[in-house]
């Protein structure tokens, strides 16, 4: 006959308790998609406490009776408190047979703490005897994990029985003394507190030896979910594909990507994602914030750090930012600088970080490591190979930073191991994979490439949701792969939105086109202060400069065009972030650096130092005005588009250099007023200044430079003289250029002055006086490194011209 205890169990475990309705109507609100992967392990971290021991005593309910499971007829749930090492009670025939200890960590549950609650509930049952029924000839103690066990921790648990128990007798005696000390009931027994570890596992030895234990990990726990449509639907929301048969998926993603054969195990292959489920938001509203980390070595670490204290607040205040860096950022031994860095910082966060190459040895050790999250606890690294690696961190509230491990798993370098399953964050507007290189660049034709995978996500939902892929990318990747990953993201846009973040080191040269390829597709920037990248499809915006160390963006990402709103640029200065050169000024140094390369052997390049220096003191102002003389020549001052100079840049580079020769001497100086003309400014002693311009286009003969210098002396408004050194077509007229007989190029009327006496209405302004000799001048003294004494001799001819 059934006591009343146990009749008052029964009548709990049949009836829904209030606090279990309202986890049950929270769920409805919250669920999880569900995709078609019979084998993949469904995400569990984003349950609360007491849902995981809710869904856990679900799962236990349903498959109570089969085999493995046949032990038990009954199923109590302890709803949270002190509940002495129990959540789940298991009970046959009315016999407390087996319990379950519910941990929903963002972790793995190590040895320690498993054994410190294995003694906690067995110290209790030592006092209340319904905790362990007498008669159970073997009880059973369950750990089930949201996320997994550490090694260890896995082999105690994997074992039973006396020889088994006897090896961890000191461990056990240690956890006994913590479970005693830290548990309230426990450590006020009087017949407790004057024993010592050995003591206290004396008195719970004969049942630990005789009982069995086990783990219900997340990968365990998925794979009985999967065999329960109910618990499955009732926790998860399932997405059109269910049932497995992916033959139609398949069928379409071999014809999307022309592949002519199938694989063995190509449909198992494609299933290969591991998702987590995060009850966050990622954008706000339709803007993404981004952060690209093209930094390596230790100048990586001081930059993130730069980022984390003080650059994410100040450009993104309290909404999340993605950082993605490249795929040899880091160092294997960085881990802990980085993890202590993701734990202290207070700003929302997700960091998709590389690390290089990483022998098998030192990743299985990472295994061990509590912290550290596997998309496959069962994968085991070759001790003998090296593995391309990385690090996903995601820190978007106060619990600690979550680090999943990334394996890449169809390596560039063939002798490399690799991985097999690809990571999916699931968040509510958007699903995140932080991808190492070559599983993208790797195209469609790998089994396990990311794109295989990404389709077979896309087409399950049936709907075009946002997609981010965070690529840390290789720099040994050709540019006909950086292309066609680009455009192979572009052909899944017809049923989802895709935004691919790309970041090489910045010592990557794809060439003027694609600079180090770090960038966002697709995208525009409106400011000009990332690169457009035309030739490509979709278009999109890279990083100009490969001394940008950082760049922070906000991308508003809207259903037909993404366009990059504010972008930030730093450098690393003396172990600080400063703002790097803005668009115009690092084109210029780009164009000035390619020019070098082209210079006659012997002859010195100045101006890739002389105009940085001179950017210190002025901000660019001269950088601007000597730009737009390049382009505009005696126009007045406009703002000029970065994107132009790469059209110019032989003129401009030599120009440059040419500038930065005259600027050698001690009363020359470069010119920053923009309301005046020239790009130098000579004022010797007790002499009036004179403005210097150089000008190059081989389209304009010599009448034509003074057409145009004619103009400019008819404008109004004073002006110091101004000297032109000019190259064209045919030799160059020199002299002082007079508007009364030059045939201007746009005839200015000037309107007469008060008191006409006489005067043309055509007749000049006569406040500015200008005069014209050829560059070749200047262009000899440069390519024979001619000293200042002969530089004084061509200032005082251009001086005299204007006499």
């Amino acid at each position: 006959m059934e006591s009343n205890k146990d009749v008052a169990l029964t009548a709990a475990a049949q009836r829904v308790t209030e606090k279990e309705s309202a986890l049950y109507a929270a769920l409805q609100l919250e669920q999880a998609p569900a995709y078609a992967m019979p084998d993949g392990p469904l995400p569990m971290s984003h349950f609360s406490d007491d849902t995981f021991e809710l869904f856990v005593g679900d799962v236990l309910s349903e498959v109570k009776g089969s085999p493995d499971w046949d032990w038990y007829d009954t199923v109590h749930r302890f709803s949270g408190g002190a509940d002495g090492g129990r959540d789940v009670m298991l009970h046959a025939a009315g016999h407390c047979t087996g319990t379950v200890q519910c941990k929903k960590y963002i972790s793995h549950v190590d040895l320690t703490m498993v054994l410190v609650e294995i003694t906690k509930y067995f110290l209790h049952a030592t006092f209340d005897a319904s905790l362990i029924s007498a008669g159970v000839p073997h009880f059973r103690w369950y750990l089930a994990a949201s996320e997994g066990t550490t090694g260890p921790a896995t082999i105690f648990l994997s074992g039973a029985g006396v020889e088994h128990i006897t090896l961890y007798r000191d461990q056990i005696a240690d956890a006994a003394v913590k479970a005693r000390d830290k548990n309230a009931y426990l450590r006020n027994r009087p017949e407790l507190t004057s024993l010592d570890g050995s003591g206290l596992c004396d008195l719970i030895w004969d049942r630990l030896c005789t009982s069995y234990f086990g783990f219900l990990r997340r990968a365990e726990l998925s794979r009985l979910v999967q065999m329960l449509p109910g618990v499955k639907s009732r926790y998860y929301r399932l997405q059109p594909i269910v049932t497995g048969d992916m033959s139609a998926v398949m069928e379409r993603l071999n014809h999307i990507a022309g592949l002519l054969h199938r694989e063995p195990n190509d449909e198992t292959n494609a299933r290969g994602i591991v998702t987590s489920y995060f009850p966050h938001t990622l954008l706000s509203g339709d803007a993404l914030n981004i952060a690209l980390l093209p930094a390596c070595g230790q100048d990586s670490l001081t930059v993130l750090g730069h980022l984390l204290r003080e650059k994410c607040e100040d450009a993104c205040g309290s909404e999340p930012v993605i950082i993605v860096t490249s795929a040899n950022a880091f160092t294997p031994d960085q881990f802990g600088d980085i993890q202590e860095l993701m734990a202290s910082t207070t700003h929302p966060a997700i960091l998709v970080a590389g690390c290089g190459k990483v022998n098998g040895r030192i990743l299985n050790e990472w295994k061990e490591d509590s912290t550290l999250l596997f998309p496959d606890e069962d994968w085991k690294a070759a001790g003998m190979k090296q593995y391309q690696a990385g690090w996903c961190w995601v820190r978007l509230s106060d619990e600690r930073a979550w680090c999943h491990v990334l394996i890449e798993n169809v390596p560039a370098d063939p002798s490399c191991g690799q991985g097999a399953q690809h990571l999916c964050l699931i968040f509510r507007d958007a699903h995140f994979w932080p991808v190492l290189g070559q599983d993208y660049f790797c195209g469609w034709a790998p089994t396990r490439g990311l794109l295989r995978r990404l389709f077979v996500t896309v087409e399950e939902e049936g709907e075009k949701r946002r997609h981010i892929i965070a690529l840390c990318a290789s720099d040994g990747a050709r540019p006909a792969e950086v292309r066609s990953a680009v455009s192979n993201a572009h052909n899944l846009s017809a049923r989802a939105r895709i935004c691919l973040l790309m970041c090489h080191s910045g010592s990557a040269n794809y060439g003027p086109d694609m600079r180090s390829m770090c960038g966002v597709f697709p995208a525009t920037d409106s400011s000009c202060e990332m690169l457009a990248t035309r030739t490509f499809i979709p278009d999109g915006a890279v990083l100009r400069s490969s001394t940008t160390l950082l760049a922070l963006m906000t991308l508003r990402w809207m259903d037909e065009s993404s366009e990059i709103g504010a972008v930030n640029l730093f450098c690393l200065k003396d172990h600080r972030l400063e703002d790097d050169f803005p668009a115009l000024m690092t084109e210029l140094l780009n164009t000035v650096n390619r020019f070098s390369l082209m210079m006659p052997p012997g002859v010195i390049a100045r101006a890739n130092r002389e105009l940085s220096q001179q950017y210190a003191t002025d901000k660019g102002m001269s950088a601007r005005l000597f730009i737009h003389h390049c382009l505009r020549q005696l126009a007045r001052y406009s703002v000029a588009n970065p994107n132009d100079i790469p059209l110019h840049e032989l003129c401009i580079g030599k120009l440059a250099e040419l500038n930065s020769y005259l600027r050698q001497h001690h009363n020359v100086h470069w010119q920053t007023e923009n309301q005046l003309s020239g790009t130098l400014k000579w004022q010797a002693p007790n002499s009036a200044a004179m403005h210097i311009i150089a000008l190059e286009d081989p389209r304009k003969a010599s009448r034509q430079f003074q057409a145009q210098i004619a103009d400019w002396i008819s404008e109004p408004g004073e002006h110091p003289c101004l000297h032109v050194l000019a190259s064209g077509w045919g030799s160059i007229e020199e002299g002082l250029v007079d508007p009364a007989v030059i045939p201007r190029s746009n005839l200015t009327v000037v309107a007469p002055p008060p008191n006409p006496q006489g005067r043309d209405a055509a007749e000049c302004n006569a406040s500015r006086k200008a005069s014209l000799s050829a560059l070749s001048a200047l262009d000899d003294l440069f390519l024979t490194n001619a000293g200042i004494n002969e530089i004084d001799g061509l200032l005082l001819r251009m001086r005299n011209m204007t006499q």
